[in-house]
């Protein structure tokens, strides 16, 4: 981010307990301000804005959802907005529009075989926009799915593994072409 500039962010939520002790909670969130992404070598022609340091639009709203797991639970969140973005010729950023979310559902069991507590999940995640830290704030199509499971032995000692199956755009390297992709990612935390 070029010009260090704030940004405005407001976040407002509503839970509720149930008769039954389930807890959902739902939400809005907006953050408007101003952003100027990195360029490269590679960008001519860019409007004076950038390097004068004012930056483009960025802005977006979105709403939030979660039924805690108790033990079902469901996850989402959904944004749209405003946000720099590289034009289709690849010579100049643009003011262009964003959507995207996730939805997320899981299982939590706190007694698994005696084994300690077992929360599977699965997880879409989708994206049609510009990723704005990127040099070029260049575009992406995210279509991405992920299954796996935390588990916790006891309370200290958390395992996490993850399949995640990836369908995105490279936005490292231009063209930035389409790649699809198979991750297998595991993390073991000890908390003290």
């Amino acid at each position: 981010e070029q010009n260090n500039s704030m940004h405005l962010v407001a976040r407002g939520t509503w839970p509720v307990r149930f008769d039954n002790g389930q807890i959902f909670e739902a939400g809005v969130q907006a953050v408007r301000g101003k952003f100027v992404p990195a360029i490269d070598n590679r960008l001519k022609d860019l409007p004076s804005s950038i390097w004068a340091g004012r930056g483009y639009d960025d802005e977006r709203v979105g709403l939030h959802a979660v039924w805690y797991p108790q033990p079902f639970g469901l996850q989402a969140e959904w944004n749209w907005g405003t946000g720099p973005q590289l034009s289709a010729g690849l010579d100049a950023i643009e003011e262009r529009s964003l959507q995207g979310g996730y939805i997320q559902a899981m299982y939590k069991d706190d007694d698994f075989f005696g084994l300690g507590s077992l929360m599977p999940f699965v997880k879409w995640q989708h994206f049609d926009g510009a990723i704005k830290f990127e040099a070029n704030a260049p575009f992406t199509k995210v279509n991405d799915w992920e299954i796996g499971f935390e588990w916790q032995p006891v309370p200290q000692i958390e395992l996490v593994t993850v399949y995640h199956r990836m369908d995105r755009n490279d936005v490292t390297r231009a063209p930035y072409e389409n790649f699809r992709s198979d991750v297998l990612r595991m993390q073991l935390q000890i908390n003290y």
